[in-house]
């Protein structure tokens, strides 16, 4: 599912005002995105904190817990080969840590286990400096050997991925050799315990960026270094579990992953030189109108992706604040690419009026997109999709499509982002003459239809991050993953293209990369493998005792990395 199926999300609830284009998805003035050029050689640095000062551990009395809940879908593993849905990331946040980090707009490359690196000209080589205070939970420290083994454990096992791939770990020099072994790439160099070269098979611009966000977690070697691909998903460590699940994060499992969520504790002395204000995580997973229920009756401080129909309530309760951040992730129609052919889906998009459904299904509260990811450009020659049904009906006419067979498209059960708008779009697909079977089924069965069956002709899904940029978008046309059935072939279905145009945009920067994903926007345009309707917009409630450094990111999944800036008022 990738992080952004099976579809994740239930809040599509920002004002209208503040909606963001689909040409520009970041919310924020910043710095160049990553991905438009390599990273300077000069070093981007934040100097090692401090030693902290030892502080005296809380009364229970006077312990201070933060109780909120995510409204989505979960996994309970916390392993980076089952990570797939934004909960879990959450979870991972707090107890692991990454090289670098990314700041709330998106681009901005953050230190984190590493506190400086540098980048070659031309983008295959890069260098790191560790923290020489990081240590893990159980005290021993962080150090480029578990660097080396996160990266050639993930090279090693690159299948045992189930959700999200490590395409940036595959593409450490000499990856692709040491698939099944136990080896370690070549591209891997330590220059000293805090010190560490990769250099990459081909140059990519987008690395740093994409190593601050999911599955590049850095993972104890002294803990798992005998850990099979198999053991992965289900190994005490793997699966969050209190004194067994080490991280070198602000954050420890005092209270193990359940189908109900976990309970976190801050670290005291924490090595990056400042503790927690808030001693206690208590992370909930549950249904949302459980969540509003508890929200408003002050059982939790925080609740992320509240129902858009939820807001106007909320906003009477005496003590709660609303923040309304543009989302980075998506809804969108797959298409299987043995029950379809182009016209067929070049009609199903003529035959959706987006803009009708944004403004009378969704309030207004939603980002429209031109079928294309919202990472790219809208370019001048893209096709928008228009409304138009008698196109659409010319098309459907003219494709393979047999007008007697049923039209089956999948959507997840008991998410209102999927339910108030499956029916619109079967209203319009069934006004061109398509025979329209909606099959909502929870995650389990939904993740095994659409990866491991023919049995249908498109699913919707939902979340993800490809607002963020371009190259968001490229695991999603990876022809090795996401099951047999999803369409990432050219038109003839005999050649998987675009993964080679994604890469080759990421080896490239400025006119030359705009020109190779100018190109690949219209074939995307074209071919129609997925069909992006609309980028959502999320409502987040919380607190007023919250305070401080608090915030959520657009991709609200990565908010917690600023957790020891937060705030909490008694």
């Amino acid at each position: 599912m990738r992080a952004r199926f099976p579809a994740v999300l239930a809040a599509i609830a920002l004002l209208s005002t503040a909606c963001q284009s689909a040409a520009s998805p970041s919310p924020q003035a910043s710095s160049a995105p990553a991905s438009s050029a390599p990273a300077s050689s000069a070093p981007a640095s934040a100097p090692p904190s401090a030693p902290p000062e030892s502080v005296a551990p809380p009364s229970d009395d006077a312990k201070t817990v933060l109780r909120f809940a995510r409204i989505s879908d979960f996994l309970p593993s916390i392993h980076p080969v089952d990570l797939g849905t934004g909960n879990q990331e959450l979870m991972a946040d707090i107890v692991f840590s990454t090289l670098v980090d990314v700041d709330s707009d998106e681009v901005t490359i953050l230190p984190d286990l590493a506190t400086e690196w540098t980048a070659s000209e031309d983008a295959t080589t890069y260098t790191f400096n560790l923290n020489p205070a990081a240590v893990w939970s159980d005290g021993e420290p962080v150090t480029v050997d578990d660097v080396i083994f996160t990266i050639a454990w993930s090279a090693q096992n690159p299948t045992a991925f189930k959700q999200i791939p490590v395409d940036m770990w595959v593409n450490v020099k000499g990856g692709a050799g040491v698939v099944g072994t136990t080896n370690v790439p070549e591209g891997l160099k330590k220059i000293d315990d805090h010190t560490i070269e990769i250099t990459l098979e081909r140059p990519d611009a987008t690395f740093l960026r994409r190593i601050a966000g999911a599955v590049y977690y850095i993972l104890p070697e002294h803990k798992l270094k005998d850990l099979t691909a198999e053991e992965a998903l289900t190994c005490a460590f793997c699966l969050g579990t209190a004194g067994e699940t080490i991280g070198s994060g602000p954050f420890d499992f005092s209270e193990s992953i359940s189908a109900g969520g976990a309970t976190f504790t801050a670290k005291k002395d924490y090595w990056k030189g400042k503790d927690s204000e808030i001693d206690e995580l208590v992370y909930k997973i549950q249904e949302s109108n459980v969540s509003v229920a508890q929200l408003a009756a002050g059982e939790l401080d925080l609740v992320i992706r509240v129902p858009p129909a939820e807001g106007e309530g909320l906003a009477n309760v005496p003590g709660l604040k609303q923040l309304n951040v543009p989302g980075v992730g998506i809804f969108n129609i797959n298409f299987n690419n043995n029950n379809t052919d182009k016209l067929l889906r070049q009609a199903v998009a003529y035959a959706i009026n987006r803009p009708e459904t944004i403004e009378q299904v969704l309030g207004g509260l939603a980002t429209l997109n031109y079928t294309i990811p919202p990472g790219f450009k809208v370019y001048d020659d893209i096709n928008k999709y228009d409304f138009d049904p008698e196109k659409a009906k010319e098309l459907l006419g003219q494709s393979t499509w047999d007008p007697n067979k049923t039209f089956r498209l999948a959507l997840l059960a008991e998410d209102p982002n999927f339910t108030v708008t499956a029916p619109a779009l079967q209203q319009y697909l069934e006004a061109i003459g398509l025979k329209v079977e909606l099959t909502a089924l929870p995650t389990a069965p939904y993740s095994d239809l659409i990866q491991k069956t023919n049995d249908f002709e498109a699913f919707l899904s939902f979340g993800g991050s490809e607002g963020v940029g371009w190259y968001q978008s490229a695991i999603y046309y990876d022809c090795a993953g996401l099951g047999s059935s999803q369409l990432k072939l050219s038109e003839d279905r005999g050649e998987c293209i675009y993964t080679e145009q994604f890469e080759a945009a990421a080896a490239a920067t400025g006119d030359a990369q705009d020109e190779i994903l100018h190109q690949l926007a219209l074939d995307l345009n074209d071919n129609l493998p997925e069909i992006y309707l609309w980028q959502p917009n999320y409502l987040h409630v919380y607190t007023e005792r919250l305070g401080g450094g608090f915030t959520i990111y657009p991709n609200e999944r990565e908010s917690f990395q600023k957790i020891l800036d937060w705030t909490y008022a008694p």
